[in-house]
């Protein structure tokens, strides 16, 4: 098998993780629509070629026919969503784990780092709620 055999199995197995978790046709996925959900995928396929496979930006927009700017706007969007949403984060590990083989040291390490943003945001809104209950609890008692 030929380096360029290899890769193109890696970008098929990626294209069809993403249909798959995002419930779209392979034409919805290469195509020109605008709806939520195909962008999201899109943003996802884009994020991935990005961060897994290194591809550069002009690359990723030369297969999509689309400026090079609309795929770093999607890699950035992506990235931080990746930071908070947790859909989005429970969406990447779903096409993760359809690409690359569960318990892989690249998976082992993404979800590390998953999990540690997670609990990030937690401890973050842990700290608000007691905050809160602080504030509430000095009006309960007329402070």
């Amino acid at each position: 098998m030929t380096i360029k055999e290899l890769q193109y199995q890696k970008y098929q197995a990626l294209r069809d993780a993403v249909c798959t978790v995002y419930g779209i046709t392979l034409e919805q996925l290469e195509g020109n629509v605008r709806k939520a959900p195909i962008v999201a995928a899109k943003r996802m396929f884009f994020y991935f070629l990005r961060k897994h496979y290194f591809l550069p930006y002009q690359k990723i927009s030369s297969v999509f026919k689309m400026n090079h700017a609309t795929v770093i706007h999607h890699c950035r969007t992506m990235k931080g969503y990746m930071d908070y949403d947790k859909d989005v984060i429970l969406d990447y590990i779903r096409v993760r784990d359809l690409v690359f083989e569960q318990n892989s040291f690249v998976t082992l390490k993404d979800e590390l780092e998953v999990l540690e943003k997670e609990a990030l945001v937690i401890n973050d809104r842990i700290d608000k709620i007691r905050t809160e209950i602080n504030y509430l609890t000095e009006l309960e008692n007329g402070n």
